[in-house]
């Protein structure tokens, strides 16, 4: 029964990388992908090295206020935001489930450069 149950998830494991990993997938999943690949690491070192700025963070959470204008609970979230953030709270932040946290997804989801750029002032 040990060898059998051994057997079992050898397979299903070589069935799944050789699923994954095939020549075929693996080339066309690169070529169409690429620049992605190439692009990211770059646009994340250009917003982390971008200098911060007061009208960078009053330009942003102008456009998260837009964003939330009927949502009383966020619109207090994004005034605590603007009375106390620091810089070193940039991961709690992120980690908080409020309009900060979905945002910066959606922005990163959506490959959408012009709001990723918004989000400067955060990384510093």
């Amino acid at each position: 029964m040990t060898k059998l149950k051994e057997d079992c998830r050898l397979s299903s494991k070589n069935f799944l990388l050789s699923s994954i990993f095939t020549p075929e997938k693996s080339i066309h999943d690169l070529d169409k992908e690429s620049s992605t690949f190439i692009w990211f690491p770059l646009l994340i070192e250009t917003v982390i090295r971008m200098p911060q700025s007061k009208k960078a963070k009053e330009d942003l959470l102008n456009e998260c206020q837009l964003e939330y204008i009927d949502n009383d609970f966020e619109q207090k979230i994004i005034e605590q935001f603007w009375e106390n953030y620091q810089t070193n709270d940039a991961l709690s932040w992120y980690t908080r489930d409020c309009f900060l946290y979905r945002l910066l997804n959606k922005a990163f989801r959506s490959e959408n450069i012009a709001r990723i750029f918004q989000f400067t002032f955060t990384c510093l």
